[in-house]
């Protein structure tokens, strides 16, 4: 087969994609920044299993899968945990990130997939409105890359996305409201036979009052330690979050064993358009991710199955703006609806403000209320708990009638993403973004 399908970068979902499509003929080249011993974070993520299943990827070797259980959630300072249950489900399970990209890469190359590595892609070539290709700089120079269709897959920075022209309608760079900063790393585990543990897996919210997300999670080996903020992050900020950590958990060491990295990673909504001609945009290039944590391993994944079939079902290879639009509909309908509800009520739960997050954890937040959220079922709360909890809530009434905006927001964020044309008729597409992008508060481009 003729067709060539160039994927810029090796995210998970571009992955996917390229393996799919070089296991049905076509010719496939994955160009990646980093050398391959170097591809992926180092550290562990949750999703789930049978992802491998949907995308038709043989499922892992069982001694590279940990299991998860749930978290505990407290306020700005740490105590009063309230338990999260996810119900001990099999199908939810954790795997080393450098581990999963390397399991995904050998799987591309037995499939047929070329890959260039050590390679930085600098921006897309383009031939009028279309995508043709891009451009590189490596140790072996500049050299330009060119094909029938390129699939971005080049991460929240992507140099493709970021330097398309406005014609294409793509939003090309997210507001640091879309993003959180993190420390991450796994510390030394201390044995401490006199220290009653309260929980595994801790999640601080607003953690000494700095808006954000930490979490402590203690393994049999290790401590693995995330300090998150909604806003750039400093080293000083990070040392006075794990000291205190480890003032209430004497089982964190002082020795990091693995990690260290200071990333950024989206935790905002897809963005309103993800196709144009000779492109489709996969994976944190255009946030496909649980707007909360940031977890897009299983959104990705599925998404580069989803674009794999459409690119299939162009047979003339077309690759326009009309023959994508499936991939991008198919997406919105089967994944994108559900991040709805949990991305509204992140926009709330992250305006914030520290005493506001004390509020609420001293006298508002329990198990039922995260599960719901946590799982994108906020819809789902018992009119009765409301009601429980807005009385409780009556001293801080400003805050609970915004909370209660953002629990009624979740059903019209579902229903936006449902609305999406299940053809593309440019205008009736440019309403449908327009109404995406004011829910999101971003335009078109």
């Amino acid at each position: 087969m003729s067709i060539r399908i160039l994927v810029a970068g090796a995210g998970h979902g571009g992955l996917t994609a390229a393996a799919i499509l070089a296991k049905n003929g076509y010719d496939v080249t994955v160009v990646e920044k980093s050398p391959l011993k170097s591809i992926g974070y180092d550290w562990h993520d949750v999703f789930t299993l049978d992802t491998f299943d949907f995308v038709d990827i043989p499922r892992p070797d069982p001694k590279y899968l940990g299991t998860y259980d749930g978290d505990a959630f407290c306020g700005p300072e740490v105590g009063g945990f309230v338990p999260y249950d996810n119900g001990h489900d099999p199908n939810t399970i954790s795997m080393d990130r450098k581990v999963l990209i390397n399991y995904l890469i050998k799987h591309c190359k037995d499939c047929g997939v070329k890959f260039v590595f050590g390679t930085e892609i600098t921006e897309p070539v383009m031939s009028g409105p279309r995508v043709i290709g891009f451009s590189t700089k490596g140790k072996k120079g500049k050299k330009t890359f060119y094909g029938d269709l390129v699939i971005d897959a080049a991460g929240m920075y992507s140099p493709i996305r970021s330097n398309l022209p406005e014609k294409c309608g793509i939003v090309r760079e997210f507001s640091d409201s879309d993003k959180i900063f993190i420390y991450r790393a796994y510390y030394n585990k201390v044995e401490c036979p006199d220290f009653e543990a309260q929980y595994k897996y801790l999640v601080t919210c607003y953690h000494l009052g700095r808006p954000g997300i930490d979490w402590i999670d203690v393994d049999e080996d290790y401590v693995d330690i995330l300090i998150g903020k909604f806003g750039p992050l400093t080293q000083e900020e990070v040392d006075e979050a794990i000291a205190d950590l480890r003032e209430h958990d004497p089982r964190l060491g002082t020795e990091v064993v693995r990690g260290g990295e200071f990333v950024s990673i989206p935790i905002g909504s897809c963005i309103p358009k993800i196709i144009s001609d000779g492109l489709a945009i996969v994976g944190d290039s255009a946030s496909m991710v649980l707007p909360i944590t940031g977890s897009g391993i299983t959104a990705s994944m599925k998404a580069g199955k989803l674009l794999a079939s459409t690119v299939m079902a162009d047979a003339d290879g077309d690759y326009t703006t009309e023959t994508l639009w499936s991939y991008q509909y198919r997406y919105f309908k089967s994944i994108q609806k559900d991040f709805m509800p949990i991305y509204m009520l992140r926009k709330v739960l992250t305006a914030l403000d520290p005493d506001d997050v004390r509020f609420l954890f001293d006298n508002i937040v329990e198990s039922r209320l995260i599960n719901a959220a946590t799982g994108g079922r906020v819809t789902d709360i018992p009119v009765s708990l409301i009601l429980e909890k807005a009385i409780v809530g009556l001293p801080q009434a400003k805050l609970m009638v915004n909370i209660a905006k953002a629990a009624l927001s979740t059903g019209s964020g579902t229903a936006v993403a449902e609305k999406i044309p299940s053809r593309y008729e440019k205008k009736a597409v440019d309403a449908w973004m327009k109404e995406y992008g004011e829910l999101l508060g971003i335009g078109n481009a």
